[in-house]
C-alpha cells in the first residue's frame, strides 16, 4: 500500500509539473522558417481601426524591460506586466516579418512578428499580432475586424 503511495504521489507531481509549464508566462519559440509559414512572411495588411500597442514584460518581478509589444483592440490589459500603453492609428501599414508560437502543450497559440511601415513605432522592440484563424485563409488569420491585407502589386505588370 506504501508503494502504491509513493508512486500515486510521483505521477500527481510529474502532472502537476506538465500542467503548469503551461500556465506561465514564456518567450515564444520563432517558426518563421518552417514550410508552412514560409508564405506568410513579407505580407502586408492595414489596420481598420484605432488599435493599441501594449509593452508587456515577462519578468517575474515587473521589471520595466519590454519583451514585446502586443497589438491589440481596445481596451486592452492592464496590469504590472504592461510597460506602456499606446495608439496604433486606424489605416496603419504593418508588414509579417515572422511567426511565433508559444510552443504551450495545450493551446498553442500562433502569432505574427511585424515591423511598422509607416512610422518607426516600437522598432527596439519586437511587435506581434495574435493569429485567430487559418494562416492561410482569406485574411491570413488575422482578426477581419481589426486588420486587413494590402492587396500586393502584380510584378509582372510593371
Amino acid at each position: 500500500m506504501h508503494n502504491l503511495k509513493q508512486r500515486v504521489s510521483i505521477v500527481c507531481f510529474f502532472i502537476s509539473i506538465l500542467l503548469l509549464s503551461g500556465c506561465g508566462p514564456k518567450k515564444y519559440i520563432d517558426v518563421s522558417g518552417e514550410k508552412q509559414y514560409e508564405t506568410l512572411l513579407g505580407v502586408e495588411f492595414k489596420t481598420k481601426k484605432e488599435l493599441l500597442a501594449l509593452g508587456v514584460t515577462f519578468d517575474a518581478n515587473y521589471a520595466s524591460v519590454v519583451d514585446y509589444v502586443f497589438i491589440m483592440p481596445k481596451p486592452g490589459i492592464s496590469g504590472p506586466q504592461v510597460v506602456f500603453n499606446e495608439k496604433v492609428p486606424k489605416g496603419m501599414r504593418l508588414k509579417i516579418i515572422g511567426v511565433l508560437e508559444s510552443g504551450r502543450l495545450f493551446n498553442n497559440r500562433v502569432f505574427y512578428t511585424i515591423k511598422f511601415l509607416d512610422t518607426n513605432l516600437h522598432r527596439d522592440f519586437p511587435s506581434i499580432v495574435k493569429v485567430f484563424g487559418d494562416v492561410h485563409g482569406v485574411n491570413k488569420g488575422l482578426d477581419i475586424n481589426m486588420f486587413e491585407l494590402v492587396p500586393t502589386k502584380n510584378k509582372s505588370a510593371q
